[in-house]
């Protein structure tokens, strides 16, 4: 075997790392609540909200917050979803970006937002097969750029 040959390996594995350590990393946050109830997080950047559109359908339940006069994507939002008929939380989280998808099954819910000293509430009702979307609109004052300018 030539020196060419046994370099390649080497080069192939220090290519690969440089190509995985320059890839963005998403910071979705996922988990199961006490109920048993899968839920995820996220939507800052293309590659989150590309993540999480893939997997939208998979989630009966699809949050979103913005800001009300400019349509801005927000975060940081504290979310509480309550099962209407037994007043029992399900989900009590803060939002790690605009969405929020939660598996709720079959019901009624109240779901409350809460961002910067506001409180917004919203009811629902989940069917089979159904793919629900809620949206809060807060009253913030959020600016959007135009595209392609930066601060």
């Amino acid at each position: 075997m030539t020196s060419h040959h046994r370099a390649r390996p080497l080069f192939l594995a220090t290519a690969l790392a440089t190509m995985l350590g320059s890839a963005p990393a998403l910071a979705l946050t996922e988990g199961v609540t006490s109920q048993g109830l899968a839920f995820i997080s996220g939507g800052v950047g293309q590659d989150e909200r590309e993540t999480m559109s893939s997997r939208r359908n998979l989630f009966s339940l699809h949050l979103t917050a913005a800001a009300k006069r400019s349509g801005a994507y927000l975060g940081d939002v504290q979310i509480r979803i309550v099962e209407a008929a037994s007043g029992r939380i399900v989900l009590e989280t803060t939002m790690d970006g605009p969405w929020l998808l939660v598996g709720l099954a079959l019901g009624e819910y109240r779901v409350e937002a809460r961002h910067a000293n506001q409180a917004l509430a919203k009811s629902t009702r989940i069917h089979a097969s159904d793919l629900h979307e809620v949206i809060f609109y807060f009253d913030t004052p959020v600016d959007v750029l135009p595209a392609g300018q930066t601060r």
